[in-house]
């Protein structure tokens, strides 16, 4: 099985996409108050893909939880805002943290990009290698559509599967 984790801002689209990509009866939500919310989904035989799918909570000062969360995984997907420019530098801060013990690709994603306003995806790859980051692994995701997140995760095995293989952090 495919361990995929899900990281961004609060708002960027981790729930949706979890939901999206399993199902609402594949997906299991916990909640802690109003700060910590997992969400944990499976994809089993669709495809041939057999894919658990965990998100991190957006906070800071659950990184010590986001390594138990990350360990196994084969791969991150890293949702970035498209309205919320703002929030960039801390989408980053959970991709530096996770980078530095696993070296795992990660898939940056934009979402929302068909909102007014919304940044680009060039403008993206731009904070991205401004950061000193590969950005070949870079797309627009829309959560809400099942074709997207399908196809994201599909992007990400296929990078793994390039390198050889089994990746695990």
């Amino acid at each position: 099985m495919f361990k995929v984790v899900i990281g961004g801002t609060k708002g960027s689209g981790k729930r949706s996409f979890i939901k999206t990509l399993v199902g609402k009866e594949n997906l299991i939500e916990i909640r802690k108050g109003k700060t910590l919310s997992l969400y944990i989904g499976t994809l089993l035989g669709e495809f041939g893909l057999e894919v658990l799918v965990i998100s991190l909570p957006n906070e800071e000062r659950f990184s010590e939880f986001w390594k138990v969360c990350a360990k196994g995984s084969g791969g991150y997907i890293l949702l970035f805002d498209a309205t919320k420019r703002q929030d960039w530098e801390k989408s980053f801060k959970m991709y530096e943290f996770l980078s530095k013990d696993c070296k795992v690709p990660f898939l940056f994603a934009l979402t929302k990009t068909n909102l007014n306003g919304a940044s680009s995806l060039k403008e993206l790859k731009e904070f991205l290698e401004k950061k000193g980051v590969k950005t070949d692994l870079i797309r627009e995701l829309d959560p809400r559509d099942r074709h997207s997140c399908l196809l994201s995760v599909i992007y990400l095995i296929s990078e793994v599967e390039k390198k050889g293989g089994e990746i695990k952090c």
